[in-house]
């Protein structure tokens, strides 16, 4: 990915970098300060992927359908219309990653 100072849209239209750092703050403190700051620097707007982390802990309102399945449960329901299973019209258009927990703990470890 580009640096951000090269492209002025950083973001992409599905918010990987905001839910990328999101899932970081997530877990507080200042162990992933140096991921968080190397992350802003770049443009991320062309990544075209959602990224569904999980989270430990009981999560409610806003932050309830944030993270793991009830954040995939959310995103289906919106871009395949509710209605499961459902055809190549309504596919959806995006991959979507899930499972994000190891990269957390092998950053940790270092």
């Amino acid at each position: 990915m580009p640096s951000a100072s090269q492209s002025a849209a950083t973001s992409s239209p599905t918010n990987f970098k905001e839910d990328l750092l999101e899932y970081l703050a997530a877990y507080g403190g200042n162990a992933l300060d140096e991921w968080k700051k190397h992350i802003c620097e770049h443009d991320m707007s062309s990544a075209r992927v959602r990224l569904i982390a999980s989270v430990p802990g009981r999560h409610t309102a806003v932050n309830k359908t944030k993270w793991g399945h009830l954040k995939l449960r959310k995103l289906l329901h919106l871009h395949a219309g509710g209605s499961l299973p459902y055809s190549s019209k309504t596919a959806i258009k995006q991959p979507y990653l899930t499972s994000f927990l190891l990269f957390l703990e092998i950053s940790l470890l270092w």
